[in-house]
């Protein structure tokens, strides 16, 4: 996701600021992991299935969380390569070249 993120910026300092909502937003889960808010909406977020999993590598977690973890981590990450590879070639490769 990282480089989805910061393809489109020239400088560090034109990407803190957007840094800082792209942060939050990927942060939200944290929320339910530290249980301080549960709600089954948070099981669309991306980064659900990764701490699932991570929670599974210390704590015993239900066969169905096993499976929905694997299987959206798999499918976000083809997702997100998919737009990698995209605004790889939009802002990396058909960027004129700089003097």
């Amino acid at each position: 996701f990282g480089f989805i993120a910061v393809a489109r910026y020239d400088s560090i300092n034109s990407f803190l600021m957007p840094s800082i909502l792209i942060t939050l937003t990927l942060s939200v889960p944290l929320v339910d992991y530290l249980g301080f808010w549960r709600s089954p909406l948070l099981y669309l977020h991306p980064v659900q299935a990764m701490l699932l999993l991570l929670k599974g590598a210390f704590a015993p977690i239900a066969v169905w969380q096993m499976v929905y973890g694997v299987l959206y981590a798999a499918l976000w990450i083809g997702l997100l390569f998919r737009i990698s590879e995209r605004i790889f070639y939009r802002f990396i490769v058909l960027q004129p070249a700089q003097t």
